[in-house]
């Protein structure tokens, strides 16, 4: 039997009234589940009892390589705050930030930060952290702490390691000036720092995970293609057995060991000869307490934004686009290369779990206003990403609109070239644009004692070049 037509019409907007209801309940309630801080973390196997909370609690080796793999970049983090982290004593303490915005940390009611120090640890994302320092010095006419060597030469971008490095090795600035910024390759060293860096700096430093790093750089220092060079003759030898093998005696070829063996304390000036737990202990409480901010690279935007606000700067003094990485070959672990890996690189690993947990303790304590500035910071970069990537015809400037955390700004090609220069070249650049400064803005007397002891020292390298322009390799092409 058929319905009537107006029947059938009814039911019909019987049925889409239902649904639309349904909708706005279920977008209602949405906020309590889908975009919930605290509920994306218990999705992540964050939050749960029993289990790790970023910043508390400690972490097995196991789960220092679990729950890193879980990066946000791809959910959004709007949402609620994030309460109920547990301290030690098992008790709860309550993270319920306030309703304000962080407009406090633009520069309308602080000043930016100019004195910094970044400690460059090896295969950490370093060199995409120093190509964000050196932009922002070169941007607002800031001196940087650069080697002084020969622009070619084997290592000119390392600043110095271990007590042979010096204040007097540094290209040095005008007269009545001061260093502002140190972002090169060198082995933490307070005392020598303090030499010529101003009283007010800013320590910051970043890790990374123990497996993520030393897989890194096994691969980038060539350990790896050694490993299967060597065995090469071996019937059925394959990349999964290249760890098993590494681990039987952990020879290193062509590096010193500690660019691959606890690497990270090394950088962090701890001297490999002592291995006692008094000393460690002592030496980790004193970084702790000289370093203002160390950054987690698995939570690079996270640690960005963090960042921005110690240091009062804006949203486009830390866009980036990285650099020196590149893909390498997976080393499957078996448990019993885990486990040697752990026993063998315990400084590196509770290096990281310390800093780990103190910067989850330093997001936790903004509030949830911090998650919902990283995904804007996100979209933005995703933004510049494109533009940079993109049609460089069609497109010469990118507008990125204001919001709650920055100004309405341009991004232009050059910008781009800079952050997509290689490493080196920066560097180069910059070494040029500081002793093109000291020249210019130095006196007479300054720069020819200058090129003077430059020249004493690299006369057997460079007694072909007739003027400083070349021995320097100056020019206004290579200007930045």
């Amino acid at each position: 039997m058929a319905f009537p037509v107006y029947r059938t019409r009814r039911l019909f907007y019987l049925i889409v009234t239902a649904a639309t209801v349904l909708y706005v309940l279920i977008m209602m309630e949405a906020p309590r589940h889908s975009n919930n801080r605290n509920w994306l973390y218990a999705k992540r196997r964050f939050v749960h009892k029993g289990s790790n909370i970023p910043g508390t609690g400690p972490m097995s080796p196991l789960d220092a390589t679990t729950h890193e793999k879980h990066m946000l970049q791809d959910n959004h983090i709007s949402g609620h705050q994030f309460n109920g982290e547990q301290t030690e004593d098992g008790k709860e303490r309550s993270y319920a930030p306030p309703r304000e915005t962080h407009s406090r940390y633009s520069n309308t009611t602080c000043s930016p930060r100019h004195n910094i120090a970044f400690l460059k640890v090896h295969k950490s994302g370093s060199t995409t952290v120093s190509n964000i320092l050196q932009r922002y010095a070169v941007r607002n006419d800031l001196n940087l702490v650069l080697p002084d060597k020969l622009v070619g030469e084997s290592g000119f971008n390392i600043l110095g390691y271990g007590p042979l490095f010096s204040a007097d090795m540094v290209i040095p600035v005008p007269e009545g000036q001061t260093f502002n910024i140190l972002c090169n390759h060198m082995v933490y060293n307070r005392p020598v720092m303090d030499q010529f860096m101003p009283a007010n700096t800013f320590y910051v430093a970043i890790v990374r995970s123990l497996e993520e790093r030393f897989m890194s750089a096994m691969n980038y220092f060539g350990q790896v293609g050694f490993i299967m060079e060597e065995k090469k003759g071996v019937r059925g030898f394959t990349l999964k057995d290249v760890m098993p093998h590494f681990f039987i005696n952990q020879t290193v070829r062509g590096i010193n060991k500690e660019s691959l063996i606890n690497s990270i304390a090394y950088d962090f000036g701890f001297a490999t000869y002592r291995d006692n737990e008094e000393y460690f202990q002592s030496y980790l409480k004193n970084i702790d307490k000289e370093f203002d901010f160390v950054m987690i690279m698995e939570y690079f935007d996270e640690s960005l934004v963090l960042l921005r606000r110690r240091l009062c700067w804006g949203l486009r003094d830390i866009l980036y686009i990285k650099r020196n990485t590149y893909e390498h070959n997976s080393l499957p672990l078996t448990e019993e290369d885990r486990h040697k890996l752990y026993e063998s690189q315990k400084r590196d690993h509770r290096i990281y779990q310390h800093f780990y947990r103190k910067f989850w303790r330093g997001i936790l304590a903004e509030g949830h206003d911090i998650f919902d500035e990283v995904a804007n910071f996100k979209l933005v970069q995703k933004q510049v990403f494109d533009f940079c990537r993109g049609d460089r015809i069609q497109r010469k400037v990118l507008n990125i609109p204001s919001s709650k955390w920055n100004d309405e700004f341009r991004l232009t090609r050059s910008e781009c070239r800079q952050m997509q220069m290689s490493e080196l070249m920066l560097v180069e650049k910059v070494m040029d644009r500081a002793r093109q400064r000291l020249r210019r803005d130095g006196t007479e007397k300054q720069w020819l004692k200058y090129v003077e002891n430059f020249w004493q020292r690299n006369k057997m390298r460079i007694r072909n070049f007739e003027t400083s322009d070349e021995m320097f390799y100056l020019s206004k092409t290579n200007a930045i």
